[in-house]
Parts: C-alpha cells; structure tokens; sequence
C-alpha cells in the first residue's frame, strides 16, 4: 500500500533511499541543486560503490551543481530533452511526487507525493528503521518501472560511471520479467544439462494485464512439455484424447496427492495439465529456498519419480 509524502516526509525518505540501495540508485528529477544532507546521502552511496543514476532536464543543470555531481565516479549522468516528473528508486522504494533534488524545495515548497514499497515488510521496516510498512504488488509498480525503462532509453549517458565503464549500463532493478526469465533459463541449461529451457508468456498473467514470464522446456520427457510457474510446475501431457483418458483413468485410480517426497500433485482431469506444488510440509524448501542448486537438485529428483510412474502407468494403456 502507498503511504503519502510531504516535505517533511520527502527531507526523511530520500535520503535513505539513496543510502540503504543495495545495488543502485535510481533518479529522475528535472531540477537538480542538491543541499548538503541530499549531497552527503550520494557521497555515501558512491564511496560504498552503489550505482547513481541521475537523469535530469536537458539544459537545465548549472555548471557547479554538474562538476558536484561529475566528481562522483559511480554516477551515471544522463539528460532528456522534455522529462518533468520526480522520481527516485532504489528496488527496496519507489517515491513519486513533486519534489525536486533542490534546496529550496526542501526547506520551504509544500509537496505531495507517494512512497510504494517493493519489499517484503520486515525488510522495510528494520532496513529502514521505520514502525509499519505495508508491501506494494507488482500491479502497483510495474507501469512506473516501465516509464522510468523509457525515459532512461530516450535520455543521453553524458557521463559513465565506473561501473558503465567496467561492466556496461545494464540496471539491475528494473529489469523486464523477460530478461530476468532469461537469467533463469540460463541457470536452468545450466543444471539440466541437455534440456532447453526458454521463456513463455504467463498466461495467469496476461489476463490481468501483466506481462511476466514462466520457464519452459519443449519435451521436457518423450511427449510431455514442462513449464516452471511461479510457485508450481506444470506438466503438459501431449498424447492422443484417447490415451490420455487412459492414462488419467489408471492414474486416479491409485491417487496419492502426496505420492512423491516433497511435493504434492493434482491431476483432476484428463484435459488439464497436471499440477506439481512444493509440499510446505517438507522442511527442506524453507531450509534452501535462496540454493539455486539444491532446489533444483531437487526438483529434478522429484520430476525423474514422476516420469517414472508416468511410464508405468503408459505400459498399461
């Protein structure tokens, strides 16, 4: 949920937001003449090697505020022609309002604005040392991040930053569901070996006007099509209506949702796909759920028992 922003709330978050960033900083602000507490935030940011990118009006910085801002070696400075909102995010916050990185904004304008949170609510709260912060879903980011993807596409880099010099001018925060997808699969190719993981549109999603990614696999197992959800897997069963009212038939007649470790598994009708959630149970996903290796260890484990009885059952059609 958004919380709402006045100067005195503004003076009290933007700050923080430029030093609790984790990886980069992010600002969009037409006017640029920062006070010294504003100043000494991107000092911080900068000597703890945080990516600073500041975007601002084409022709509108003086020359002492660009040589401050010059002297940071981990800015990225970039201008556009017609920009005039105020933005500042660092992927934790994302403060949208009317408050420019100007002194006399800060001591004397009245401002309005929002603060969204895009982290879970503990985090905020002890990260940031604040009482009550409730977490923002992607319904109420995603179409700012779009903008701001926009307005840095349409900007001109002025000037790199040390991190652009040595790694390129890739933002991590505001990647697009696709390009993270696209980091996943190649940590799936990776792991699986042989099997050639790609991204797919989300269906669940498109029809609530998102555009995010599953990760699939094209016969992932001889006629069988595998597609990692967000918290499930999907089994696509690609044979004949009358093998598949077979198969389903011999598979209920034995029905264990539970039949594999660690997982539970829902198979209602022939013409669905059969559904694979992690069994909150089984201790081990909470244990490891930031392993990337034993996660997938796992699920490949638990995929080769499913085959595997899906293979007995086939024999029998």
């Amino acid at each position: 949920m958004s919380h709402f922003l006045n100067r005195e709330k503004f003076n009290f978050w933007i700050p923080k937001l430029i030093t609790k960033a984790d990886v980069e900083i992010i600002l969009i602000v037409p006017y640029i003449k920062t006070s010294e507490n504003v100043f000494s935030a991107l000092k911080k940011a900068n000597k703890a090697n945080k990516r600073i990118v500041i975007v601002y009006r084409e022709n509108k910085l003086d020359s002492i505020e660009k040589e401050k801002l010059l002297a940071l070696e981990n800015v990225d400075l970039l201008h556009h022609p017609n920009i005039h909102c105020k933005c500042y995010y660092n992927g934790d916050i994302l403060i949208i309002g009317s408050m420019n990185l100007y002194e006399y904004s800060e001591k004397n304008n009245r401002e309005m604005g929002v603060i969204f949170s895009c982290a879970e609510d503990d985090i905020i709260e002890v990260k940031y040392n604040v009482d009550y912060f409730e977490y923002d879903d992607l319904l109420s980011i995603e179409e700012p991040l779009k903008e701001i993807r926009e307005i840095i596409n349409g900007a001109t880099l002025e000037k790199k930053s040390k991190i652009t010099l040595e790694k390129g001018f890739k933002l991590l925060t505001i990647q697009t569901d696709f390009e993270l997808a696209l980091k996943h699969c190649e940590i799936f190719n990776k792991h699986f070996g042989n099997k050639v993981f790609r991204p797919i549109i989300d269906e669940r999603a498109k029809s609530e006007g998102l555009e995010l990614y599953d990760i699939s696999c094209t016969n992932y197992y001889d006629n069988i099509d595998l597609i990692f959800e967000e918290n499930r897997l999907k089994l696509h069963i690609n044979l004949n209506e009358k093998e598949k009212i077979k198969l389903h038939n011999l598979w209920k007649q034995e029905y264990n949702e539970f039949r594999f470790k660690g997982f539970k598994h829902y198979w209602n009708w022939h013409t669905q796909p059969i559904y694979i959630y992690k069994d909150s149970k089984y201790d081990f996903w909470d244990k490891n759920e930031d392993n990337d290796k034993k996660l997938l260890d796992a699920y490949q484990k638990g995929l080769k028992k499913v085959f595997e009885y899906y293979q007995k059952l086939k024999k029998e059609i």
